[in-house]
């Protein structure tokens, strides 16, 4: 292992100072003319991998191709821990930008292949066809096909080469600035605009975008393309009840080597709100707590609070000047003062509540259920403060035993002709 920027040979290569011995970069540079097409394949075979490697019938595009993977190659055997670690943040990022520039160009060669019909003669639909050829999911398939139809060069019927749908955005991830993600983010924001704006304004905008994508980080850059939507369409989306109700879902996953199960959902406002009303009381922190001898499910009333001073009796009525006295006989000066002292009594007494309890949840779901004049009932103040479930896990416990009751109740009736209930399978190991 050499000091930090001398370089260290390993294989055909040498990281740092030194050069690579065998590179190919200098005797294999492109200049147009056509070269042997059988040598370079088997040059580019040791990163595919034996068998795996398509043949490339035109020598110029395979010289192209094999001299790309024959460098990778090269670099896929030095050890970067010989080089400065400038010299491997320098190699990190370098390399990232080609990858990303690879994706970008990509996006044209996808739409060329479809455009062509060449995944016709594999297997089922385009995206199907896709998985096949480049050994990904579906789901990756549809993706990699939508940022084809957006970001790459599209051909006329005359055969002309037409510019990207999206020309900034393409020449950005051409130049491997931009990633996966904030290209995503761009397309979905035209999809969902729609024909909202007149064309001089989407060019414009999507110009900003490119340029907002250049200069901030994913999660900055999402922010401003939310703002800039907004600035567009100000009203938003106007759908109806059934648009609405279509969109609305509930997945739930096969289960893992755990038994767990991942989901998703989306749920309109009325469900939303069943569910807020539920969790407002289930999934407070101390209720349904598993690790209590007996969960609560119904915490005892609110104590009320005693003060000194009765606060009904003092306020004002229609019928007295809240000092206790039934008659408003009284001058002016002095009802000024009773308003005063009222004000000021009555200010401690209300407004106070869950937030200096300390049963309270950190998430602000767990604060209290009464009235501004009781507090928490102690047993619910102790299991609250022995409660270490997050709120995603309260929640759960919540949802499950509404289930559980719900299966318990006898009103689900019958499915094809027993009744409906949950079938539990034990091993005999587990009896």
């Amino acid at each position: 292992m050499g000091d930090e920027g001398s370089g260290t040979a390993v294989g055909d290569g040498v990281v740092g100072d030194s050069v690579v011995s065998d590179s190919v970069v200098g005797d294999s540079v492109v200049d147009g003319s056509v070269v042997d097409g059988s040598a370079v394949e088997s040059a580019g075979s040791g990163v595919t991998g034996a068998g795996s490697v398509l043949p490339i019938e035109a020598a110029y595009l395979a010289q192209v191709v094999a001299t790309l993977e024959r460098q990778v190659e090269i670099l896929s055997r030095m050890n970067m821990r010989g080089a400065s670690t400038a010299d491997q943040r320098a190699v990190l990022v370098r390399t990232e930008a080609v990858t990303r520039s690879l994706f970008g160009q990509s996006h044209t060669w996808l739409a060329d292949l479809m455009d062509l019909h060449g995944l016709d003669d594999i297997w089922g639909s385009v995206p199907d066809a896709l998985a096949v050829l480049l050994r990904i999911s579906r789901r990756r398939a549809g993706q990699r096909i939508r940022l084809a139809e957006t970001l790459g060069t599209r051909t006329a019927m005359t055969g002309e080469r037409l510019a990207p749908e999206l020309p900034a955005t393409a020449v950005a991830a051409q130049e491997g600035v931009l990633d996966e993600e904030p290209q995503e983010v761009i397309r979905k924001f035209f999809r969902r605009l729609g024909s909202k704006s007149d064309v001089e304004t989407r060019a414009s905008a999507e110009r900003q975008l490119a340029q907002l994508a250049r200069e901030l980080g994913p999660d900055e850059f999402a922010a401003a393309a939310r703002r800039l939507y907004d600035l567009l369409d100000p009203d938003g989306d106007l759908t109806d009840e059934s648009t609405l109700a279509d969109r609305c879902y509930v997945r739930m996953g096969k289960p893992g080597p755990d038994g767990l199960r991942k989901g998703s959902f989306v749920v309109d406002p009325e469900t939303g709100a069943y569910m807020e009303a539920i969790f407002e009381k289930w999934a407070k922190p101390g209720m349904l707590d598993p690790d209590d001898a007996s969960p609560l499910t119904d915490p005892p009333e609110p104590t009320p609070k005693t003060d000194t001073a009765d606060t009904a009796s003092t306020e004002p009525t229609l019928f007295g000047n809240g000092n206790g006295n039934g008659n408003g006989n009284g001058n002016g000066k002095d009802s000024a003062s009773d308003s005063d002292e009222d004000a000021t009594g009555s200010g401690s007494g209300s407004g106070g509540g869950s937030g200096g309890d300390s049963a309270g949840d950190a998430e602000g779901s767990g604060g209290s259920s009464g009235s501004a004049g009781s507090e928490e009932h102690p047993e619910v103040v102790e299991r609250a403060r022995r409660d270490r479930r997050s709120v995603g896990r309260r929640q759960h416990d919540a949802l499950k035993a509404i289930t559980r009751q719900m299966l318990a109740s006898g009103k689900l009736g019958s499915h094809r002709g027993l009744p409906v209930t949950a079938v539990i399978v034990m091993q005999w190991k587990d009896l």
